[in-house]
């Protein structure tokens, strides 16, 4: 079922303790075309989690389509550096916006003012004249100083008034008021007690920002700044208390004329923050193929497609959660490529999720628990590729299944001689 989550029999996966609860598979069906993106680039990504669970980068559209309206945003995985160029402001991020009809997910990007002075930050417009709120909250170790910066529309970066402390496991506010004229964008900084923007001692992860504004998302001056995500529909239909992904994949398939190449595509199961740290598709591509893991990733022409799955890299990652964990630290499965001119795609992004509802609807049992034998099996899956061509997937899957069934039957046979003899059985594979 991990291996081929699309068309596999949906069964219960191990956990630390048995637990009760029902099993569905999920699928989600996207094409894209030349037409858009902005000059074809595009990503995917399918993230082990029912918040955020499909993010599709394509053409960065205005959200709302039309007018202002009240957004409410929170930045996820914001990460300052403790060695950044541009001391004190964020290297990677995103965030996700909302309005009452709809929701897109912005990442954080170099934002030039009208002196050519760049930070990286969100670009937005706040409309001068009305209330815009921001507060940060410290779930980290370390206390710091901070404070918001705004570019202003058509003018330069500038500081909103002035760094405040925000010690861990707490929150501050930095502005609860109307702006006298419009804002284009915005970020937070790391700084002193004076206000100096300075890098922190050591990478730090623990600050996330809620904002609220009147106003808009312009379109996005740089491909896969702007991203749309499947709806959490089980959680509002089934009143899921908590949930896991078990299994995920993705599909894709060039909709092109066979004797079209279509430019260039790269899949691959890697850890969210390797995706999250590039600021656009055709740097996330490259990012992608400069792994040192190569069975974690393939790279090849839109017409043959690609295929990869979903793989934990540890057991903490696999176990049931609240439904509204974001679980930005596992892995995820993630497609970005370059159509050709004329060229698309059709996405398949499929889920086998576990989940416990009090809902009558569904059939719930107990599942199994990590023995000796999935451990070995989960650890097979971690040696072997977890990527390729379209029309190699099945031949890779049918491949490693065949090699999992030796390993559970040795296993099973051999029970006592695991520790001794699983490094020599994995070679011989």
């Amino acid at each position: 079922m991990v291996l081929n989550p699309y068309s596999a029999p949906v069964v219960k996966s191990p956990a630390s303790a048995s637990v009760l609860s029902s099993k569905t598979r999920i699928i989600e069906s996207r094409d894209i075309s030349y037409a858009d993106t902005m000059n074809g680039f595009f990503s995917v990504i399918v993230r082990p989690s029912l918040v955020l669970p499909l993010m599709i980068a394509k053409s960065p559209q205005r959200f709302p389509a039309v007018g202002s309206t009240e957004l409410s945003c929170t930045t996820y995985d914001l990460v300052y550096a403790k060695d950044h160029s541009d001391a004190g402001f964020p290297t990677s991020g995103n965030l996700a916006i909302k309005s009452g009809t709809g929701s897109i997910l912005q990442a954080l990007q170099p934002i030039a003012d009208a002196a050519l002075t760049t930070h990286n930050g969100f670009e937005v417009l706040v409309t001068g004249g009305q209330n815009w709120t921001c507060t940060i909250a410290n779930t980290g170790k370390s206390e710091h100083y901070v404070q918001l910066y705004f570019r202003q529309e058509g003018v330069n970066w500038n500081p909103q008034g002035s760094a405040v402390l925000c010690a861990p496991n707490s929150s501050v506010s930095l502005i609860n008021g109307n702006p006298a004229t419009n804002r284009s964008a915005f970020t937070v900084a790391i700084t002193t007690k004076a206000g100096v923007p300075s890098n922190p001692d050591t990478d730090y992860k623990g600050l996330t920002l809620t904002t609220t504004f009147y106003g808009y998302i312009p379109v996005g001056t740089t491909a896969g700044s702007v991203y749309e995500f499947v709806k959490r529909s089980i959680v509002d239909t089934a009143g899921v208390e908590n949930c896991r992904v078990t299994a995920a994949c993705l599909l894709v398939s060039s909709m092109a004329a066979a004797t079209k190449d279509g430019g260039e595509l790269v899949i691959a199961d890697t850890k969210q923050s390797t995706v999250y740290s590039a600021n656009s598709t055709s740097s996330l591509m490259s990012t992608l193929k400069a792994l040192p893991e190569g069975n974690r990733w393939h790279s090849g022409i839109m017409r043959d497609g690609g295929y990869s799955f979903y793989v934990p890299d540890d057991m903490i990652s696999y176990e049931p959660h609240d439904y509204t964990t974001v679980n930005f630290e596992d892995n995820c499965v993630v497609a970005a490529g370059k159509l050709d001119e004329g060229g698309s795609v059709r996405i398949i992004a499929t889920f086998i999720v576990e989940f416990y509802t009090k809902s009558q609807l569904f059939e719930r049992s107990m599942g199994p628990t990590w023995t000796q034998e999935y451990k070995m099996a989960h650890a097979l899956l971690q040696r072997g590729r977890m990527a390729s061509g379209n029309e190699d997937h099945e031949n890779m899957v049918k491949r490693i299944a065949n090699n999992l069934g030796k390993i559970w039957n040795w296993a099973m046979e051999n029970r006592g001689k695991l520790e001794l003899g699983g490094e020599i059985l994995y070679s011989l594979l």
